[in-house]
């Protein structure tokens, strides 16, 4: 999953991007309208988030993120990389209008898009989504399930792709379900932010 390269015209503004590997996970961040160096600052800002040594996130804040994950029955560690491209898409708003951070397949969108219909996010399968607002998390099992969500942070979606069965998670999320059978059900509102599909 990743935003997309070009965006032509960009309506909204001018997109810069820094794409960077810490150890075996891929950042990329794309700024709109990015003071000059914010990409790469905030590429690095990442590399210090994933670094389990750093104190680049408050013990309180990483205390209280990792109750709600073992609440909902899911080990802590795997939200991390989500909870880097929130903290990281948030900083890159003090540095440029607008902003998408992809750690890992794990995306925040927020503030001003690109275009219109907001970031361009790929999909594994080919769909292409446009958002405006929030984080897109993407999941497949070795039972060839599947789940995507959009949500408003990459913590929550990737909560909801991890426990699709909890309500209260799901409050506020759009999903998109294909189990090993091939049957597909989505919440009303995803189909919304399907812009494209290459088959």
């Amino acid at each position: 999953m990743t935003d997309r390269a070009a965006y032509p015209p960009a309506v909204f503004g001018e997109v810069t991007r820094h794409i960077v590997r810490v150890s075996d996970v891929l950042v990329e961040v794309s700024g709109v309208d990015a003071e000059p160096g914010a990409p790469g600052e905030m590429s690095e800002y990442a590399r210090a988030l994933l670094d389990p040594s750093s104190d680049a996130v408050d013990e309180p804040e990483r205390v209280l993120l990792d109750a709600l994950a073992r609440e909902q029955g899911v080990d802590p560690a795997l939200l991390q990389l989500p909870l880097v491209a929130d903290l990281v898409s948030l900083a890159m708003l003090t540095r440029a209008r607008g902003a998408c951070v992809n750690v890992d397949g794990h995306v925040r969108v927020t503030g001003v898009p690109p275009r219109p219909d907001g970031w361009l996010i790929d999909l594994a399968d080919g769909r292409q989504l446009g958002v405006i607002e929030g984080g897109i998390a993407e999941l497949a099992t070795p039972l060839a399930e599947r789940v995507v969500a959009i949500a408003p942070s990459a913590y929550e979606a990737a909560l909801v792709t991890r426990r699709p069965a909890v309500a209260a998670i799901e409050d506020g999320a759009e999903v998109w379900r294909r189990v090993a059978s091939g049957a597909v059900t989505s919440t009303p509102g995803f189909a919304a932010f399907i812009r494209s599909s290459r088959d």
